[in-house]
């Protein structure tokens, strides 16, 4: 499939209309290829000033990036894949409560009154209503059949009150909008999966840097994700992720992968609004399409929808220039649920101003993010994960 898009990227690299635009060229074009079986013999000088003549001229080519877009999912579907989701037909398709709900999760407090009174997760309940809603909810994980919930059996003998208290269990509520059935089943599947990654031995341990995480440091200290310091304008935790940091030197995705549920454990313990929910900046700048994880963009995605103890409100996808995001949002897309896409907001560098003037529009601004996307805030996942093991020993 590789080889495959990089013929096709060559060959739409070669083709242009009287107008200065590319056109998307038919892939399997035979009229356009040599009818022969040899292997053409390679030019070095010759190939080199070949595609020192194309540079220029292309530079003078304006891309039309719709169109771009629609190549690359051609290609994407030429080469064995589903066709993804049209972006334009799904959100036609959304009710007015979906739509609501969706943009106060963007906006946050900068969001219409209207669209904010709505938003059934939002609700003012009182502490009473809160506690029916607890004790619905341990009912409903009893009536869960006890051989789908083992993980969660052998959870409650070793581990501490604290992982089953009644503001612990609050927090998925909140992720499924109050509903104590769904409640039940999401915290049920959460320590299933935590079992999953963290083996037998290990996922009753205390997730902390020294506990859970001691064979994980080298991924943490990668900061492929990380927590901010500062919350948005609307309370909510700030989570950056860059995916050029993935090296995959010195640690497996596996690695990486138990890294990031450690830090959606922090961020869900840390901020004391209970109902604020998180804001993912993507920074794509850099990356290539070799840093693409398949199977931990796929698990993320899972996990943030069926079991993390943590409510994604909004994904901000960051790069300076629109072309390789062009290439991995049909994808990105294809991996996240219906909600989290009307959620996911596409960001391009705006010239001459960077990017927090678009993050500006959602209560971000420049004292909240890190230099790379020009704002304030000095990064070292070092000095972070030495700061996390500071507070977990005094609370040890």
């Amino acid at each position: 499939q590789q080889q495959f898009l990089g013929c096709a990227l060559a060959q739409f690299d070669s083709h242009s209309d009287d107008d200065g635009h590319r056109n998307t060229p038919s892939v399997f074009n035979t009229k356009e290829l040599p009818e022969t079986d040899e292997i053409p013999t390679i030019n070095e000088s010759a190939d080199q000033n070949m595609y020192a003549d194309e540079t220029t001229e292309s530079e003078s080519i304006p891309i039309n990036d719709e169109d771009l877009e629609e190549f690359f999912l051609s290609v994407l579907q030429l080469s064995g894949l589903p066709r993804f989701t049209n972006h334009a037909e799904e959100r036609a398709n959304m009710t007015d409560g979906e739509k609501a709900a969706a943009l106060s999760d963007m906006f946050g407090k900068y969001c219409n009154v209207d669209i904010q009174k709505s938003k059934r997760t939002r609700r003012d309940l009182d502490p009473e209503s809160i506690a029916f809603l607890v004790k619905r909810m341990r009912d409903e994980i009893e009536r869960v059949p006890a051989h789908n919930r083992t993980a969660l059996i052998e959870a409650q003998e070793k581990c501490g009150e604290e992982e089953f208290s009644d503001e612990r269990l609050e927090r998925f509520l909140r992720c499924e909008k109050m509903d104590a059935q769904f409640a039940a089943i999401r915290f049920v599947r959460y320590w299933q999966k935590r079992r999953e990654l963290f083996g037998p031995e290990k996922f009753t341990d205390c997730m902390s840097i020294d506990g859970a995480l001691c064979d994980d440091v080298i991924a943490i200290e990668k900061g492929w994700m990380q927590l901010l310091p500062k919350l948005d304008a609307s309370g909510r935790q700030l989570m950056y992720l860059e995916p050029a940091r993935h090296d995959k030197e010195g640690y497996t995705s596996k690695s990486l992968l138990r890294a990031a549920w450690y830090v959606i454990e922090v961020a869900s313990r840390s901020n004391k609004d209970i109902d604020s929910g998180v804001v993912q900046l993507v920074w794509g700048e850099n990356s290539t399409v070799w840093d693409y994880d398949h199977y931990l963009h796929k698990q993320i995605n899972e996990f943030e929808s069926t079991c993390w103890p943590c409510r994604f409100d909004c994904f901000h996808c960051l790069s300076d220039t629109k072309f390789l995001f062009r290439i991995f949002r049909p994808i990105v897309s294809a991996l996240q649920s219906k909600e989290s896409r009307a959620r996911t907001v596409w960001h391009s560098n705006v010239p001459g101003c960077g990017i927090l003037p678009v993050l500006s529009e959602y209560g971000i601004t420049g004292d909240m993010v890190p230099t790379e996307l020009g704002g304030t805030i000095h990064l070292n996942p070092s000095e972070w994960v030495a700061h996390r093991r500071a507070i977990e020993m005094e609370e040890v």
